[in-house]
């Protein structure tokens, strides 16, 4: 085998295990949730992959709450598994392309820019 040969057999060989990897971390995200409470007997709310709700408990110290202070706990607490979210996809770049990897840092940014870090009082 020539030169012009093993390099091309060494590009080939490097963008399969590329679109291996990258098959692995889509189907690895698509199967990810994250959650947070509220409280231990809260709020409760679990996000998927594209930080949409796919469930909510609503705990008994909810209970007496009014609507307008559920709804926000609600949010703030959607937020906070958003930001869970966000560091789970980041470990989960990372594992699969490795640590200063720049696909694991564009994932990794791409989900921040989505979900900004929350401030103390739980807003983006």
């Amino acid at each position: 085998m020539d030169l012009a040969e093993e390099q091309l057999r060494g590009w080939q060989l490097r963008a399969q295990e590329q679109a291996a990897r990258a098959q692995v971390l889509g189907e690895r995200l698509k199967a990810a949730t994250a959650t947070a409470s509220s409280s231990p007997d809260g709020v409760r709310v679990t996000v998927d992959s594209t930080g949409g709700l796919a469930a909510l408990h609503l705990g008994a110290a909810t209970a007496e709450m009014q609507r307008p202070a559920l709804a926000a706990l609600i949010l703030r607490t959607s937020r906070q598994a958003q930001s869970v979210l966000v560091e789970q996809l980041a470990a989960l770049a990372t594992e699969v392309y490795g640590a200063g990897s720049a696909t694991a840092q564009f994932v990794t940014d791409a989900y921040r820019e989505r979900f900004p870090s929350l401030d103390d009082s739980g807003q983006r």
